[in-house]
């Protein structure tokens, strides 16, 4: 059952009734989302922090100011788009990540900020270009290391 996002976090009640055998039930139940994420900064820090989580299978495109932001590109989860102005980040139900964000300027604090990084889910395709752009950059990496180490 797909329940919109203002009902997350909130419990809903259940009720159900069967005829001609008579059968009653109630049941509440608290409503979980499929992804969620969270953003903490604090001035004189030089990097802000971007949790992601998923209580389901979920891919989120990940965008940036990047006047303000410079993603950690050494995160595994970190994977930049040609334009390098998004990336993407596969998650299994159940897992979360952090991806750190180095600030060009330390004395800011993007505490709030919903213009400076903005996590939205993203399509099927956009899903699986993220996952085989993965998958192409852990090969890459593999051979090189595997050619370095001949």
């Amino acid at each position: 059952i797909k329940v919109p996002e203002e009902f997350h976090g909130k419990e809903l009640e259940v009720y159900a009734e069967s005829q001609p055998v008579k059968v009653k039930i109630h049941a509440t139940f608290t409503v979980v989302p499929a992804w969620g994420c969270e953003f903490t900064d604090r001035e004189g820090a030089v990097a802000a922090e971007l949790t992601v989580f998923a209580n389901e299978d979920a891919c989120v495109r990940v965008t940036w100011d990047s006047d303000k932001l410079i993603p950690d590109e050494s995160n595994s989860y970190v994977s930049s788009s040609s334009d390098g102005s998004a990336f993407y980040v596969s998650l299994d139900a159940g897992n979360s990540a952090t991806i750190s964000f180095f600030k060009t300027d330390i004395t800011s604090d993007f505490t709030g900020d919903d213009d400076v990084v903005e996590v939205e889910r993203s399509t099927e395709e956009e899903a699986e270009k993220a996952i085989i752009e993965k998958a192409g950059a852990k090969s890459d990496a593999d051979a090189k290391v595997k050619g370095a180490a001949q």
